[in-house]
């Protein structure tokens, strides 16, 4: 899963056309415990999406930092329609999968478009548990799909 917020990153990257690496993915996070003037431990698993993300401030200011940086949350701190599209080609893309699954992941990911909050720490990290969920509800319809 952590594989999923170094994708996150990616569509960051790939705005200012860039080709991406997992050098540039991990400075990404860098610039942002930088500005916020924070440790590793102070946002300890923020990547891993195969645990929960504790609601905390911390980790609420940094996804905010990480999908602002990655133009998923617009200047005013809400969702931007097209970031986020933005996001949901560059996973598809990084997935080695046939067309039909690809297309499961997209309509996965659309539920996650439309989250609202009183600020980007309450978007970003509702975001980040939506993706995690998106995740699981999908590996749970391809294993059912599998067993058929």
């Amino acid at each position: 899963m952590k594989t999923i917020f170094y994708i996150l990153v990616l569509s960051f990257l790939r705005q200012h056309d860039c080709k991406p690496t997992v050098k540039d993915m991990q400075s990404a996070e860098l610039v942002c415990l930088n500005e916020l003037h924070f440790n590793h431990s102070d946002v300890p698993d923020i990547s891993n999406f195969g645990v929960d993300a504790v609601d905390n401030a911390n980790n609420r200011k940094m996804f905010a930092c990480l999908f602002s940086k990655m133009g998923i949350l617009d200047d005013e701190q809400k969702i931007s329609p097209e970031g986020f599209d933005n996001f949901v080609d560059i996973l598809v893309e990084a997935v080695n999968a046939n067309e039909h699954a690809k297309k499961m992941i997209s309509e996965s990911l659309q539920q996650c478009k439309d989250i609202e909050g009183r600020s980007g720490g309450e978007i970003g990290f509702k975001l980040r548990n939506c993706i995690k969920r998106a995740g699981a509800e999908l590996r749970e319809k391809v294993k059912k799909s599998d067993s058929h």
